[in-house]
């Protein structure tokens, strides 16, 4: 291979890996979402058996307004703890 090659690639790589990183969303998130697992981590740390205390630990460290976005892998969760009715 040659230098050029695996230069291209590196710049590539990493180009993808911070617009991954720095996707916008007007819902509040946690920080230090993973590339292609997004805030998996946070549940797996929990266990198998902890993923409802792992959802209301998040919510209650992350959430603004009664709202919280989590990306696991390729979806989109969104909690909501809170309800207004004007």
């Amino acid at each position: 291979m040659s230098l050029q090659f695996v230069l291209i690639a590196i710049t590539a790589i990493l180009l993808f890996v911070l617009r991954y990183l720095r996707r916008s969303s007007s819902l509040p998130t946690p920080p230090w979402r993973l590339p292609f697992i997004g805030h998996a981590h946070y549940l797996y740390s929990y266990g198998s058996s902890g993923a409802v205390k792992a959802f209301e630990d998040l919510y209650d460290r992350y959430s603004k307004d009664g709202m919280l976005a989590l990306d696991v892998g390729a979806e989109k969760i969104v909690l909501v703890g809170e309800t207004v009715v004007a």
